[in-house]
């Protein structure tokens, strides 16, 4: 049997606000998941599992025993926070197409790997807005509005990035949780604070396909404060002292920075006005304990391999 690759995801803006119909930015990065065949199956993550039983019905196929490789995505201690499961998700379906015959590399047969990757990442993320999904299968740098409308995002802003690991596992499930309680016991502050993140999102996104720094820069930090300031409504820390430490630490080498997902840890997503700068950064960060990964944005969504 082959084996499918699937890249992991990058939130570049739109955070909780996609759930409620903003268009959210969201990339492929180059650290990548595999699914393929094996002699004699270990046990399997949930998504990976039902996304097989979706594909052994709509193929009347037995795809058989799985093996998975998921450990770029990954630390000894935890999750990076870019996406494994929904990549473990795009692989698995991609796997199943690729069986059937079907060249993934093409636009309209990844649509039908979305869906199915999509409807098996519900059993673990029934709540989340599918953006991880449709990077893992589409790749590159994406506009992605719920249920499901996709397209190119333009980045032609001069800008230069890093993305740190904050060594801080997130529990997103439960960040989401706290902010659904939030959005019924106080629905007008709720949509307020939606409304700031979402123009927070419209700004970046005009942002990347302008020729200003400066503009990206500032609608990264307005990102970043809207979304402090929604975690302090809904009683989370979704920029906690981490992720704020490493937005002052940015700050101070001329950039603005912003958690990339539900918040709480994982990973933040640095800019810089320019290259030296953002090496001067990440030669601080290597003299304390966050991580610089090294993450290209924009890779390759799932491939036959």
């Amino acid at each position: 049997m082959k084996s499918v690759t699937a890249p992991g995801k990058l939130m570049i803006a739109g955070e909780y606000a996609v759930l409620e119909g903003a268009t959210a930015i969201v990339a492929a990065v180059n650290l990548r998941a595999s699914v393929g065949g094996t002699d004699v199956e270990r046990e399997v993550p949930k998504e990976v599992a039902e996304t097989r039983a979706l594909a052994e019905r709509l193929f009347a196929r037995n795809m058989g025993a799985l093996a998975i490789d998921v450990h770029e995505l990954r630390r000894e201690h935890g999750k990076l926070g870019l996406g494994s499961s929904a990549a473990l998700s795009a692989a698995t379906a991609g796997l199943a197409f690729a069986c059937n015959g079907e060249d993934i590399s093409q636009q309209q047969v990844r649509a039908h790997v979305f869906d199915l990757a999509l409807r098996g990442h519900r059993a673990v993320a029934p709540d989340g807005s599918g953006a991880d999904v449709a990077a893992s299968v589409f790749g590159g740098i994406l506009q992605f509005t719920m249920p499901g409308t996709i397209a190119e995002q333009p980045w032609t802003c001069p800008i230069s990035t890093r993305v740190v690991w904050t060594g801080k596992e997130a529990r997103t499930s439960e960040l989401v949780a706290k902010v659904q309680a939030f959005k019924a016991s106080a629905p007008k502050e709720y949509d307020l604070k939606i409304a700031q993140l979402s123009r927070a999102a419209d700004a970046m996104r005009d942002a990347l396909a302008s020729s200003s720094a400066i503009n990206l820069l500032l609608a990264v930090n307005e990102h970043h404060h809207a979304m402090n300031s929604f975690g302090d409504a809904a009683e989370v820390a979704l920029v906690d002292e981490t992720l704020a430490e490493i937005a002052e630490l940015t700050h101070s080498h001329g950039g603005a920075s912003k958690a990339s997902g539900a918040g709480g840890g994982d990973v933040a997503l640095c800019f810089f006005k320019d290259e030296a700068a953002a090496a001067r950064f990440e030669t601080k960060c290597e003299h304390s304990r966050f991580t610089v990964l090294p993450l290209e944005i924009g890779a390759e969504g799932v491939a036959a391999s």
